[in-house]
């Protein structure tokens, strides 16, 4: 990931894209992609360590309605319905 990040970014210095092109939308995009993919990637080890006991929980009650109701980058939230679906009613036993 971060060979792809260092790549993407010197194409766009070597291009020195105006923002307004189409290239420049092109080059951010992928940008922006790969961003979203190292932090899927980081978010999926975190879950790797949790279900292999290396990394702790600290439980504590939150009211999950007014939680999705905040702000979110629309496409976090499959990862997050993911991850409630994963290890949420572990945290949350009913």
């Amino acid at each position: 990931m971060t060979s792809i990040k260092a790549y993407m970014q010197l194409l766009a210095r070597k291009l020195k894209l105006d923002k307004g092109c189409a290239e420049a939308k092109y080059v951010n995009r992928v940008q922006d992609q790969v961003e979203k993919l190292n932090s899927l990637i980081t978010d999926l080890l975190d879950l790797s360590k949790i279900d292999n006991g290396k990394l702790g929980i600290n439980k504590k009650s939150f009211r999950l309605n007014v939680w999705f109701r905040t702000p979110l980058i629309p496409s976090c939230r499959p990862m997050i319905r993911a991850i409630w679906n994963y290890i949420g009613k572990e945290i949350f036993p009913t």
